[in-house]
């Protein structure tokens, strides 16, 4: 004759771990929608037009997209920790294109051509991101080393994930930039200007 407010459950291995799954599954899904909510709000907030827009978002896209071609090529099993690097990966690999654009953009309002523009961007800013994305690469490459699998797998992906994000950038970027010019010429800055 139990009690009445006695409360019996099922505990153990085989109920915890599909429960936490499911709870880590859940989690993964509203952060990386978060994340990517966040960073879509500051591009619209930094720079003005669907063009910007384009130029950041693709790029990102397809770099984020090149990481996980290549996580399916090698198989690895992603846990908790490794998860999360895609969302590192949107934060950390847009800012290349963040700084080419707005470099872009003041060369073109100067009334410079789109191609040279371009050009002027890639010489003056080529060395100092690919000097970025290998430090950062690096840094995110040495977690290779833990003894934590979680840390291990992360820093290998979100190390190959940088540099993929610059290769992105510097292969569609400039060819977005000259395909918005053939269809449409704008010589104005991207960036918005806020009152300081």
């Amino acid at each position: 004759n139990a009690p009445a407010d006695l409360n019996m459950a099922v505990s153990g291995r085989y109920r915890n771990v599909p429960k936490t799954k499911e709870s880590v599954v859940d989690d993964l899904r509203r952060t990386t929608l978060l994340g990517i909510v966040l960073v879509l709000t500051l591009v619209v907030a930094q720079f003005r037009g669907m063009r910007a827009f384009v130029f950041l978002v693709l790029p990102i896209a397809a770099g984020i997209a090149w990481t996980l071609g290549l996580i399916g090529l090698f198989h690895p099993v992603l846990n908790i920790i490794s998860s999360f690097t895609l969302a590192v990966l949107a934060g950390l690999g847009i800012d290349f294109g963040v700084h080419m654009v707005t470099h872009y953009g003041a060369q073109r309002e100067r009334g410079v051509s789109a191609r040279e523009a371009m050009v002027e961007t890639l010489s003056s800013l080529g060395v100092s991101m690919t000097a970025a994305a290998a430090t950062t690469g690096c840094g995110f490459a040495a977690l290779i080393a833990a003894e934590f699998r979680g840390f291990s797998e992360m820093g290998g992906l979100a190390g190959m994930g940088i540099v993929l994000s610059l290769l992105a950038f510097l292969i569609l970027l400039p060819a977005l930039a000259l395909l918005f010019d053939r269809v449409r010429s704008e010589k104005r800055a991207l960036t918005r200007r806020y009152p300081i």
